[in-house]
């Protein structure tokens, strides 16, 4: 069996290799994370506004914009699992809108609720590579026909 001999002015090329993407590597993967992480934030805000909508548009609900503000704030709060406080969330409950469309017979015009959840996003890891790194804002807005 034959070993097979490197060149001298190839030893330890390796680990210089490393050394320069190993820092490329945990970039790209803080990145992935934090936009997993906004994206996620992002969608449980849109169930949000969604859930608050629902509950607005019944019977039961109405009149009561804050208990639906406490309903969506919880929401965000559990469906985060604790990671999005719920309370720093601004929520802005519309019971009485008037919507129109068009069944095909004509326009028709209904009551409706809008719910508007409004969160101010602070990245983690990007103010660690860039210097200006204000929180974004993220809105979900989500409309139901009412059942009164």
């Amino acid at each position: 069996m034959k070993l097979i001999k490197r060149p001298q002015n190839q030893r330890g090329s390796q680990v210089v290799e490393l050394a320069i993407v190993l820092p490329l590597l945990i970039f790209l993967s803080l990145m992935v994370t934090e936009g997993a992480d906004f994206v996620r934030v992002h969608t449980v805000l849109n169930n949000a506004a969604r859930e608050g909508a629902r509950l607005s548009a019944q019977l039961e609900n109405k009149g009561q914009t804050a208990g639906i503000i406490s309903a969506v704030q919880n929401y965000i709060t559990n469906e985060s699992g604790g990671r999005v406080d719920g309370s720093k969330a601004t929520v802005d409950v519309v019971q009485n809108l008037q919507i129109s469309t068009d069944n095909g017979a004509g326009p028709v015009t209904m009551g409706a609720s809008r719910v508007t959840v409004t969160y101010s996003y602070t990245f983690v890891y990007l103010p660690n590579f860039v210097t200006s790194s204000l929180p974004t804002t993220l809105q979900a807005q989500s409309e139901f026909r009412n059942f009164y």
